[in-house]
């Protein structure tokens, strides 16, 4: 979904080597994309994504939960900010990989 935003509100897909969380904020900042959409994707990128990178690092079950409960409230704000109708995060949802537990 955030290829889907980011092309919505700059216009393009960044290039291949681009394609990372730090890029996607920085260039939809410059782009003037909705700031509760670009400051939430920061939260997440530094909050839950960035610390769990690392090979030592899990979450536990609780914490996966809230990681997931995250990751919907994104995706709801960024379909809210394209105007795309509900339906769509439904078949996001279904085409997604399903997540494996600890």
């Amino acid at each position: 979904m955030i290829r889907k935003y980011y092309s919505h509100a700059v216009g393009t897909l960044p290039k291949v080597k681009m394609r990372n969380w730090g890029a996607y904020i920085k260039n939809l900042q410059k782009a003037g994309a909705d700031t509760r959409v670009v400051g939430f994707l920061d939260h997440i990128k530094e909050n839950y994504r960035n610390p769990v990178l690392h090979p030592e690092e899990s979450l536990s079950p609780e914490d996966t939960q809230v990681l997931l409960g995250v990751c919907i409230s994104a995706i709801v704000m960024m379909v809210e900010a394209t105007q795309q109708p509900a339906k769509g995060i439904l078949s996001l949802a279904a085409s997604a990989s399903p997540i494996t537990l600890p």
